[in-house]
């Protein structure tokens, strides 16, 4: 019984361990992108839903991003409503990893 609690401690160490070396990695890796209302956007969008917004026949031309479009609202911490064309069939809230800033340009 003493040999499979001490076994158990080591895993827990060794998960603790793995656990922070993650956390390390993934924080090198992370930029904190935090935008304003009025900001205006790149969005950047999966190949199928390109479609409603830019119809293309081959979707390995289409662009990475779309845009600019500008942000109407904030929801929550990492969430951002845009004011996209009236036509499109794509949902208005995106995450804040699919957006890029369009501050050069405008």
């Amino acid at each position: 019984m003493a040999e499979r609690s001490t076994m158990l401690l080591d895993v827990r160490q060794h998960l603790l361990h793995a656990q922070q070396r993650m956390k390390s990695h993934a924080d090198k890796c992370h930029s904190e992108r935090v935008f304003n209302v009025g900001y205006f956007v790149f969005i950047r969008l999966q190949p199928y839903v390109q479609s409603s917004l830019e119809p293309r026949s081959h979707h390995k031309l289409c662009f990475n991003y779309f845009g600019p479009f500008e942000i109407v609202a904030k929801i929550g911490s990492i969430a951002y409503k845009l004011a996209l064309p009236p036509g499109s069939a794509v949902h208005l809230v995106f995450h804040v990893s699919l957006l890029k800033p369009a501050s050069a340009l405008i």
